[in-house]
């Protein structure tokens, strides 16, 4: 998830993401000083349904007053190590488009 809006909460992030399918792991990036979101994370998703989902539903989702960016990373769970049949994305706002 990219393009986070500053005053959304990480926890809100996960139930987005989990609305579109189950998250076997949600990593927010943060401000090491304040616990902040940066405005981007990494999400596995357990099945690649949910990362389809996600890509239909949330990408240029407004939020806050920000449209959220969500790609898929083009590494394979398989190479990473992952179960067979999980799905990741990989989003930041460097992958998001301009306000």
């Amino acid at each position: 998830m990219g393009r986070i809006a500053p005053t959304v909460q990480s926890d809100f992030v996960q139930q987005l993401l989990e609305a579109c399918g189950p998250v076997t792991e949600w990593k927010p990036v943060t401000e090491p000083e304040t616990g902040k979101l940066k405005g981007f994370g990494f999400v596995t998703f357990a099945e690649p349904e949910g990362v389809v989902q996600a890509l239909q539903v949330l990408h240029d989702l407004r939020v806050d007053g920000q449209q959220l960016a969500v790609k898929c990373n083009k590494v394979g769970a398989a190479q990473r190590g992952g179960k067979a049949g999980q799905a990741t994305t990989a989003v930041g706002r460097c992958w998001g488009r301009t306000p």
